[in-house]
């Protein structure tokens, strides 16, 4: 499918939670289950906005949203112009 500023800033959004979630664990010198916490957060989104954006709430949509390379040339691009690249 073709990148959109949706889908870009929700893919930014998960994965800057999953580094939240590693950053605490750091911080305060505890294990914490980032996969399961982020995997939370991503199932907690509005069904409707998923959908919206062509995703699911289901395993293969996570590991691909988590997955995903977000280039610099992706983050410096126009909005409107985002549909040159594929998700």
């Amino acid at each position: 499918m073709e990148m959109n500023k949706g889908l870009l800033n929700l893919i930014i959004m998960v994965q800057n939670y999953k580094q939240l979630k590693l950053d605490e664990g750091l911080f305060y010198k505890k294990g914490i289950d980032w996969w399961n916490e982020t995997k939370g957060y991503y199932f907690n989104i509005d069904m409707d906005l998923m959908h919206k954006l062509g995703l699911n709430k289901n395993l293969n949509d996570f590991d691909h949203v988590l997955s995903y390379k977000i280039t610099d040339e992706m983050e410096n691009t126009e909005y409107s112009e985002l549909g040159k690249f594929t998700f």
